[in-house]
């Protein structure tokens, strides 16, 4: 059996799929590492975006902290992709430097 994904299969993981009228349609589904590399990178990114709209704000982690009523160092972790946020706390973020949460957001499909 061939695979037509030039996905190297050290990074996935075959699946067998009877078809009819077809023997064996072979799909190709992440392995659980995989999942996590990409889940990282997605992570990563977010991070990224949340320190972003921060420095765009003019504000410093020390401000937006005392804003949010937490230690500096949840900032860091937040910002560094160490720590995870939820949809209440990334909109209560999002509100303490003055950026509508919808649009900082969007700005990660863009």
């Amino acid at each position: 059996m061939t695979s037509t994904s030039c996905v190297s299969a050290k990074l996935y993981a075959k699946k067998e799929i009877p078809r009819k009228g077809i023997a064996v349609v072979v799909v190709m589904e992440p392995t659980r590492s995989k999942q996590w590399e990409l889940k990282a990178r997605k992570n990563e990114k977010f991070a990224g975006l949340l320190r972003e709209i921060r420095k765009e704000a003019g504000m410093g982690q020390k401000e937006l902290a005392r804003k949010l009523k937490r230690p500096q160092p949840y900032v860091s972790k937040l910002e560094n992709g160490r720590a995870f946020i939820t949809l209440v706390e990334f909109e209560e973020y999002s509100f303490a430097i003055g950026v509508n949460p919808v649009k900082a957001l969007s700005r990660l499909y863009t």
